[in-house]
């Protein structure tokens, strides 16, 4: 009876047809996917920023915050909301879950804040809605400096000639300017000389108002032609300004009062408080914010071309550099795993040359490797998925998997042709042998593979390609093993019987193993309780180091760059700020020049998006050397500048590594809020976790977002004297405002682009609390009155943001871990403390890189817990027993324990890639038990005892699971001993799959056929009942009997 499995030999110029086919379809397939570092997998961000100028916090937050947020309700697929108010600012963060459509969400934020605006203050700026998350830090800085123009000249070069087309670059989500001093008409009040004039700040805001406009006059009509009337109304120069009238009345002159007379007149700058610096030096910085769906390397592509076609027409002595580049780090991360897998490649193929000893031989397996790998692609493509880390790590580590099934079918052929079968019937009697075997161990690592694809969380989801890429080069190295092996094999073994030197010295060393082997299994076959309690104590020792192991989201990347986040004092001005950032550039210079490990340094003074700087905050970005050309990594030297950067007077500055696994904003690793429906009562509940945070071992710049510490003046009028003289709480309110609130009155018109006129007291008139109680008002009488007349001043503290999560009033608290401390036993530590000190009512919420940790954390064990019971079940399926599939699964355990003790000898984490690997384990080692439990089966089909079965199929089998366990162990070295660009992760893998291969086979060689011969006598032989229906089917009908 023919066999599918003899099809191959029989036809075979179908079977290389058949491969070369999918080859071709997965090659054509390659040049449609794109590059990028990890999968599209991103959360898809909304933020609406909105500027409220001169409004403290507290009422930027009722009157803005809350608003917006009341109308966001109803949106589907939120993940979470936050929102960050500061005075004069208010920047709403909607996260939706991946998957989420980001332009129909991105619309629809834009049609509910449009429906909110009615109930928005009318002098607020209009809410921007971003397909960004308002906090993520900038992919790229591009820094435009020259000895010859201001900065004020630069930012307006920069809007004129380099925004624009770097904004409609694809990917770009937008374009900031930092450090930027953009142009405006500055009017500096005089309120001395306004009190003479008998003039208030409001006074002057309407006149400018009113006369600074451009009105439609509407259209002439003639008998024969029609001619469009404009009026020329608006002012377009110092002078004009200056000019303007406020008053007829005693002046000089011409007797009325001007502009000019009452104040000084000037082209300034919109924000005089922000800075960049780039190597200490003053200059401005573009920087380009991704879209939240974009890819990385298209985005930094794109760019790089625009600014280069750019920097080319910029006038002379002006230079637009590339500054910083987060694509720089993806392509030598890419670049490196290339390398890693070409590397992978070799050394497979040098291993199973050394054990089959001939280069026919070893080009077969050798051959199904670009046959499984080539279809693959074509998977990819289908899905839309792309090349990146994950999918090359994927093909890196089913190289080894590729080869194992050619692996097992080929010596199984040799095997046969040595004893002297033709090599036709030894190709189809080995492929029907062990055909089974290889289809099922597929299937089981299949069961294994598949469930990785359902990782729940942002994190869990990048691992959806991976695991599919993996599955899918699994299933195509089945087929060509299958297909291909027993074709070559036939037609390269044909009239070969003699092994050359190479194979036979080979051979020799494997045979002297393998007696080895066999006196020592037959040993501890006649002891098993000795071998059932070394494999106790081994997974024991796994559960001891699973308990012992540290636990985070992914290893700490070295990306090329380090982040140091200051903050001075709440209420610092930013002239100390400045002073601070030149400090710390000052303690950043011993790292710098030839034998520094830093290249360039980039400071942010008071960042903040579209005119919401932070006064008392800066960011320095330090640029490293290239990976192969500095000995210092970027973890030693963030430990290093820990001390440094602590050692800086006047400022909290600490130095943190860029976000990784894609994320897009830098900070604090250990984040959380504390949220409720009254703020008073979340602020105590935040405080008490503060206080009890801080016993949690190895937190670092512990803070909290809830400090009362920024000093603020409160204004409390006193209602029945200035209902006395004829004062309302607007007048009063708009007076402070144009005053001490820089308010944007109008707009002005230079050279085709529109500018703003930002009307304010002069600085000598701000200078001091007393400064207030002099500004006058006009009383119902026309007379004008102090404002210390209706007013009373008091200084307090107060916050200098607030937060809400998911509409909830709430305080964050954040810190960074020291060295040797990890993410998941701070997690645990601080919700325990919550557990024993929040009440029912108060919710914690976790945040950033701490969120992740706990949702895939958690999706990873739900996930081992279904690898074992979809792999048990596939076994089941296929052995018709569900007592084999445990005898198999004996080894699952003990490579897991491997697996762990090897990371507690390197000192490594439990995080998402070694738990990747750990899954992997359970796969590749149910691919040997599957071998020797389906080659026992076959022997006690043809009669032998449990005991005798075990032993034999163990022995003949040895040699392809030494040759397959090699291969993927030596595999997996290039991996465990990577450098340079995102090592940490691949060697974490690496590492895992290695060790726990090495340490995990050793004790299943043993444990697995002891079981067997223990647990196997329960059972029939499991070929017993197709036999006993074959006796049944040949046995003669039984002779009628006589009717009675």
């Amino acid at each position: 009876m023919r066999s599918l499995f003899d099809l191959p030999v029989l036809r075979p110029v179908l079977a290389l047809a058949f491969n070369l086919l999918l080859v071709a379809i997965g090659i054509g397939a390659a040049f449609t996917l794109s590059v990028r570092e990890y999968p599209d997998v991103d959360p898809p961000v909304v933020s609406v920023r909105t500027l409220y100028n001169g409004a403290p916090a507290e009422v930027v937050e009722r009157e803005v915050t809350r608003i917006i947020e009341d109308n966001l309700s109803g949106i589907a697929g939120i993940r979470i909301i936050r929102s960050i108010t500061r005075d004069e600012s208010s920047v709403i963060i909607i996260e939706l879950r991946t998957g989420t459509n980001l332009d129909a969400a991105a619309a629809e934020v834009r049609d509910k804040v449009a429906g909110a605006r009615r109930d928005l203050p009318a002098a607020i700026e209009e809410p921007v809605v971003e397909k960004a998350s308002a906090d993520d830090d900038a992919v790229m800085y591009l820094t435009l400096r020259s000895d010859s123009l201001s900065t004020a000249e630069l930012t307006d070069l920069a809007e004129r000639r380099l925004v624009d087309p770097l904004g409609i670059v694809p990917g770009v989500a937008g374009v900031e300017i930092f450090g930027g001093r953009r142009y405006a008409m500055r009017i500096w009040l005089d309120q001395s000389a306004l009190a003479a004039r008998g003039l208030t700040p409001v006074d002057v805001a309407n006149r400018l108002r009113a006369e600074n406009l451009e009105i439609p006059a509407g259209r002439l009509e003639t008998g024969r032609q029609e001619l469009t009337l404009r009026a020329l109304t608006r002012l377009g120069s110092v002078e004009d300004f200056a000019g303007l009238v406020l008053r007829e009345g005693e002046a000089t002159g011409d007797g009325r009062v001007r502009l000019g007379d009452v104040a000084r007149v000037e082209i300034g700058v919109e924000n005089y408080r922000s800075a960049f610096r780039a190597g200490g030096q003053e200059a401005i910085a573009i920087g380009i914010l991704r879209r939240s769906d974009a890819n990385a390397l298209e985005v930094s592509s794109g760019v790089t071309q625009t600014a280069e076609r750019l920097g080319g027409s910029l006038p002379a002595g002006v230079s637009l550099q590339l500054s910083y580049d987060e694509a720089l780090f993806i392509r030598e991360t890419l670049a490196n795993v290339a390398w890693t897998l070409a590397i992978t490649i070799g050394v497979i193929v040098l291993v199973i040359y050394l054990f089959l000893g001939s280069l026919r031989a070893t080009l077969i397996p050798a051959v199904t490797i670009p046959a499984s790998i080539i279809p693959a692609l074509a998977v990819a493509a289908a899905l839309g998925f792309s090349i990146n880390v994950l999918t090359i790590l994927a093909v890196i580590l089913a190289i080894g998997f590729c080869v194992d099934d050619a692996v097992v079918i080929l010596e199984n052929i040799r095997r046969r042709q040595q004893q002297g079968e033709p090599i036709l019937l030894a190709a189809v009697r080995a492929t029907r042998q062990v055909g089974f075997a290889v289809f099922a161990s597929s299937a089981a690592l299949l069961s294994v593979i598949l469930p990785l694809a359902f990782l729940q969380g942002n994190v869990g989801r990048l691992f959806a390609e991976f695991a599919i890429m993996l599955a899918a080069t699994v299933v195509f190295s089945t087929m060509a093993a299958l297909t291909l092996a027993p074709l070559l094999s036939a037609r390269f073994f044909a009239g070969m019987q003699e092994d050359g030197r190479v194979a036979r010295i080979s051979l020799r060393a494997q045979d002297w193993l393998r007696d080895r082997y066999r006196g020592a299994l037959r040993f501890l076959l006649g002891a098993p309780a000795l071998v059932l309690l070394a494999g106790l104590l081994f997974a024991g020792a796994g559960v001891a180091a699973w308990m012992a192991l540290p636990q985070e989201l992914a290893p700490d990347e070295d990306r090329g760059s380090v982040i140091i986040i200051a903050e001075g004092p709440q209420g610092a001005a930013y002239s100390d700020t400045l002073a601070s950032v030149e400090r710390i550039e000052a303690a950043l210079a011993p790292f710098m020049g030839e034998d520094g490990p830093a290249e360039e340094f980039l400071s942010i003074v008071s960042p903040g998006r579209s005119g919401a700087a932070i006064a008392n905050r800066a960011i320095v970005i330090l640029r490293l050397k290239p990976w192969g050309e500095r000995d210092m990594s970027q973890a030693a030297l963030v430990a290093e500048l820990r001390g440094r950067l602590a050692a800086i007077p006047g400022v909290r500055a600490f130095a943190v590594a860029p976000p990784k696994l894609g994320q897009r904003r830098s900070g604090r690793q250990f984040r959380f809020a504390v949220a409720g429906t009254e703020r008073e009562r979340v602020r105590e509940w935040g405080a008490t976790m503060l206080a009890e945070a801080a016993s949690i071992p190895g937190l670092v710049a512990l803070d909290t977002s809830d400090k009362a510490t920024k000093p603020q003046i409160e204004i409390r009028i006193d209602r029945d004297r200035a209902a006395g003289l004829g004062l309302d709480a607007a007048t009063i309110g708009d007076t402070m405002g144009v005053l001490f609130g820089e308010r944007e009155v109008t707009r002005w018109l230079d050279r085709g682009e529109e500018y703003e006129v930002i009307l304010g007291a002069e600085p000598a008139d701000r200078a001091a609390p007393g400064d207030i109680g002099t500004v006058h008002l006009r009383a119902r009488n026309g007379e004008l009155v102090p404002l210390s007349a209706v007013v009373e001043l008091r200084e307090v503290g107060t916050v200098q943001e607030l937060r809400r999560v998911d509409r909830l009033a709430a305080v964050e608290i954040g810190a960074n871990l020291a060295p040797g401390v990890t993410l998941g036993d701070a997690i645990d530590r601080a919700e325990a403390i919550a557990a024993e000190s929040l009440p029912g009512e108060a919710t914690l919420r976790w945040l950033g890189e701490s969120l992740d940790l706990q949702e895939t954390g958690q999706a990873v064990l739900v996930i081992f817990a279904l690898v074992m019971v979809l792999t048990f079940l596939v076994l089941a399926a296929q052995f018709e027993s569900f007592l084999h599939p445990l005898i198999v699964m004996t080894a699952a355990p003990l490579a897991l324990a491997g697996g762990l003790l090897t990371l507690v000898l390197a000192g490594l984490t439990v995080n998402i890639y070694s738990q990747i690997g750990m899954v992997l384990l359970i796969g590749l080692v149910a691919k040997n038990g599957i071998l020797l439990v389906e080659f026992a089966n076959q022997l006690r089909d043809e009669g032998m005892e449990p005991a005798q079965a075990a032993e034999e199929a163990a022995a003949l089998r040895l040699r392809p699971i030494l040759m397959t366990t090699a291969a993927s162990i030596l595999g997996a070295v290039p991996l465990a001993v990577a450098s340079g660009a995102g090592a940490e992760s691949r060697s974490t893998i690496g590492l895992v799959i290695g060790g726990g291969l090495l340490l995990g086979t050793l004790l299943t060689l043993f444990v697995v056929p002891v079981a067997y011969a223990l647990l196997a006598r329960f059972t029939s032989a499991p070929g017993a009942r197709a036999a006993e229906l074959r006796r049944l089917e040949d046995a003669p009908p039984a002779a009628p009997q006589p009717a009675e």
